[in-house]
């Protein structure tokens, strides 16, 4: 039942830091933790936050935005007992794991977004989705779409010089996963028609 909260008032923006899907609380929360920010116009300030491992419920909408001074990002609204807004950077493997594996999954049903920390890479979070169950009773994992050995249709990136020094080109690969994107935005417009106000 999305993340267990104290208050169940309005959207919860959920970001994933430190290998957990947080949401921003006032100070004095029970359970909450402060955390210091490190970067933009709030370094430094010490922000207080609930930290969950999962967010269970149905996307309800998908989009592409971009934001003055912070970037481009994939939000994600996932409903259960409320809206979540879960919000994954564009240049972020995140992104990448969610969207390579969006085509297989259903959009009609249940989800269950699940982050952790990488133990191989420091500072570097994983964000994965499931959907139904193994047949032990766990959360199954919904397999990747495109990857390396079976791209389907997914251009690679292209090693190119920049500078005298090798490089490598992403924009087709980025272009690509834009368009899975798009075609999931259409496919969870479908599912969930604006309500006649």
């Amino acid at each position: 039942m999305g993340l267990e909260s104290n208050n169940n008032s309005g959207k919860k923006y959920v970001t994933v830091v430190a290998g957990n899907l947080t949401i921003r609380v006032s100070a004095g929360t029970q359970g909450a933790v402060q955390r210091q920010l490190t970067a933009g116009d709030n370094k430094g300030k010490v922000v207080n936050e609930l930290q969950f491992p999962r967010l269970r419920g149905m996307i309800t909408k998908l989009a592409y935005v971009q934001k003055e001074n912070f970037g481009e990002f994939v939000e994600i609204t996932v409903t259960d007992d409320q809206d979540y807004l879960l919000q994954l950077p564009w240049n972020s493997g995140m992104k990448t794991s969610i969207l390579t594996r969006l085509p297989n999954v259903d959009l009609s049903k249940e989800v269950c977004f699940n982050a952790f920390a990488d133990t191989e890479k420091e500072n570097r979070n994983v964000l994965l989705i499931y959907q139904g169950k193994t047949d032990d009773g766990k959360d199954k994992l919904v397999p990747v779409a495109y990857s390396k050995d079976n791209p389907n249709g997914m251009p690679q990136a292209k090693k190119t010089m920049k500078l005298g020094k090798p490089s490598w080109d992403f924009s087709e690969v980025e272009e690509f996963l834009y368009g899975v994107l798009q075609a999931a935005i259409t496919k969870v417009q479908e599912l969930n028609p604006p309500k006649a106000e």
